[in-house]
C-alpha cells in the first residue's frame, strides 16, 4: 500500500524567506562586489516593473536569471557549504514554527511519506531536506560541468511544479502546505489543504478559496 503523500512548499512556508535570493545575499555579497550592487539594483521600483514585464510576457525572470550567474565558476561542494551556513545563521531564525511543528509530526510517523517542493535551487533544498531529516526533495537545479556551476538551471520549477503532479499521480496527496499561487493545481489534487497567509496575500487568497469552494485551513503569517 502507497503511503498518502505530505506535500511542503518551502519558501514562505516553511521558511519565512525567499531562499534563493537570501542564499545569494548571504553567500555572494562578502564575496562580490558586483553582486552587492545588483542586489540593492534589484529592489528597486523600476527593475521591479521590468522584471514583473518579463515575468508576464516572456515568462522570464530576468532578476533570477542574472542573479544565478553570479554563481558561475563555484563548485557543488562549495554551494553547499555555503547553503549550509546560511541554514544555521539565517534560515533557522527564519523558520514558521506553526509549519515546522507540523512537519516534524509528520517525519517520524512512518506512514506518512513527506516531500518538500520548491523552486529554490538544489543546494538550498539538499541543505534544508538533510537537517530536518526529509528523506525526499524536489526542486530547481543548477547545471554544473565537472562539479563546477555554470550559473544557470538545468530545470526551473518556478511557476512549473504542477509538472510535479504528473511524477506522483499514483499517489494520493493527502496535504499540501504551501503560501505559493502557483500552486493551486497542487492544492486541488490534495485532500487537505494548508494556505500560508501574509498581509498582502490574505484578501487574494480568500477570493481564490472562495471561488474554488475548498475547505481550507489558513496559516495566518
Amino acid at each position: 500500500m502507497i503511503s498518502p503523500l505530505y506535500v511542503f512548499d518551502i519558501c514562505g512556508t516553511i521558511f519565512k524567506s525567499n531562499t534563493t535570493f537570501d542564499f545569494l545575499t548571504f553567500w555572494l555579497s562578502p564575496r562580490n562586489k558586483y553582486y552587492s550592487f545588483f542586489d540593492k539594483l534589484r529592489k528597486t521600483f523600476i527593475w521591479k516593473v521590468i522584471n514583473k514585464i518579463t515575468r508576464t510576457y516572456f515568462h522570464v525572470d530576468i532578476t533570477r536569471v542574472i542573479a544565478l550567474h553570479f554563481l558561475k565558476g563555484y563548485s557543488r561542494l562549495q554551494l553547499l557549504e555555503g547553503a549550509d551556513k546560511f541554514y544555521e545563521s539565517y534560515l533557522i531564525k527564519h523558520i514558521n514554527d506553526y509549519v515546522v511543528g507540523k512537519l516534524k509530526e509528520l517525519i517520524v510517523n512512518p506512514s506518512c511519506n513527506v516531500l518538500i517542493a520548491s523552486a529554490t535551487i538544489d543546494v538550498v533544498a539538499e541543505v534544508i531536506a538533510r537537517k530536518m531529516q526529509i528523506l525526499d526533495w524536489y526542486s530547481s537545479e543548477l547545471c554544473y560541468v565537472d562539479g563546477i556551476c555554470q550559473g544557470k538551471l538545468s530545470k526551473d520549477l518556478l511557476g512549473k511544479k504542477n509538472d510535479f503532479i504528473q511524477e506522483i499521480q499514483n499517489q494520493t496527496i493527502d496535504s499540501v502546505y504551501t503560501d505559493d499561487f502557483t500552486d493551486i493545481p497542487l492544492l486541488k489534487e490534495a485532500r487537505q489543504k494548508n494556505i500560508v497567509v501574509y498581509p498582502k496575500t490574505d484578501k487574494k487568497w480568500k477570493k481564490i478559496v472562495k471561488k474554488m469552494k475548498w475547505d481550507v485551513n489558513f496559516i495566518e503569517y
